[in-house]
């Protein structure tokens, strides 16, 4: 049967769609949040295993990760060390078999495309000959946009010694001494701590908590989380929660450079029915407000240097602060404000503003473009 030339066009036309869905399909694959085998050569032996996300492909904003060991009493994680681009950070106590670890890019130094980016590398060491798993659970994990970045986690393999127990006439004189150093780089090292308290912590909605820091240095800085998707950098907040069970967060800077986080499980419980604990403060004078959502325009964002570009705040929900960057290094907390930028360069501009219900932040990235 002799085929005519259309026909043919047709098929190939045909063949190569599917050819092209095939890459498509094959070529899609999931985040992957891991952290790395490590062999130990018994106890008191010391190794590294690093925490990766193999890719984001819409940058990394910050991350809350809980680290466990699966096996009680083979290893314990004695430090964790963050890299340059999460500036921010913290860490629960050490040595540990359990440790949150807190980081946030405030310099947007994690771009969009970004591949095997390691967020912690955690110092490990053998306790006993064994194996256990050390588990990963996220917290929170959010890219650029401020989305959660859904990741499959993969646990490590710990394996201290040859993981068969000791003789006992070995055991019994060397046991005793390995234990007791450990517990000696943990007085020596004092850091700042970080605690807190809020009133109430049960009620009925709409439910106005007060917040208050308890700390042992001085601080330079606080960043509170509400378990509800909001924060604030205020000392003492108050925060409104509706119906539901609420985690709390509390991570401190301190002058001195370093940093601390306190965490609440399930710390507030706000019910639908029932009366109040303290009644005067859950009955706003006011309607519920309009939740606040950061935006904003600016005008020109392209030209020659030195360029001047106003800054209008389109902000949803009466914001009474406002925070801006201009990706220059350079930063205000005027509502409106005009800045001029010297340099060539493309800069993202991130405007947070707040209430003193909640707060709300929004990131255009290379906004403003100056060309020579």
């Amino acid at each position: 049967m002799k085929v005519s030339d259309g026909m043919r066009r047709k098929v190939t036309l045909v063949c190569i769609c599917f050819f092209v869905l095939f890459l498509l399909g094959s070529g899609a694959s999931a985040v992957t949040l891991s952290v790395q085998n490590l062999s130990l050569a018994g106890s008191g032996s010391s190794g590294s295993s690093a925490l990766i996300l193999d890719s984001a492909p819409a940058g990394v904003a910050g991350y809350k990760i809980n680290v466990t060991m699966g096996t009680a009493g083979v290893a314990m994680v004695t430090d964790a060390v963050f890299p340059s681009a999460f500036s921010m950070n913290s860490k629960t106590t050490l040595p540990a078999e359990e440790v949150k670890v807190v980081g946030v890019d405030l310099t947007n130094s994690i771009e969009s495309g970004a591949s095997n980016i390691t967020l912690c590398t955690f110092t490990v060491q053998g306790v006993a000959s064994g194996i256990t798993n050390m588990q990963l659970s996220i917290g929170e994990l959010t890219d650029d946009v401020g989305s959660p970045i859904g990741a499959t986690l993969k646990d490590a393999l710990i394996t201290v010694g040859s993981a068969t127990p000791s003789p006992t006439p070995t055991g019994t004189p060397t046991l005793t001494p390995t234990v007791t150093p450990t517990v000696t780089p943990t007085t020596t090292s004092t850091p700042g701590t970080v605690d807190f308290s809020g009133s109430p912590r049960s009620g009925s909605a709409p439910l106005t908590v007060s917040f208050t820091p308890i700390v042992n240095e001085t601080v330079s800085g606080y960043v509170w989380s509400f378990g509800d998707g909001t924060s604030s950098d205020q000392v003492n907040p108050s925060h409104l929660y509706l119906n539901g069970t609420y985690d709390v967060d509390l991570l401190a800077t301190f002058v001195s450079g370093g940093s601390a986080c306190a965490s609440k499980t399930g710390y507030i419980t706000v019910s639908s029915e029932g009366p109040t604990p303290t009644p005067t403060v859950t009955a706003p004078p006011t309607p519920t407000p309009v939740p606040l959502a950061a935006n904003f325009t600016a005008s020109p964002v392209t030209g020659f240097p030195p360029l001047s570009v106003q800054f209008t705040d389109l902000s949803l929900g009466i914001p009474t602060k406002w925070r801006w960057n201009f990706g220059d290094g350079m930063m205000t907390t005027m509502k409106d404000p005009l800045h001029v930028y010297g340099g060539i360069g493309r800069y993202t501009v991130t405007l947070e503003v707040e209430n003193q219900d909640s707060s709300s932040i929004i990131r255009k990235t290379e906004f403003v473009k100056t060309k020579g």
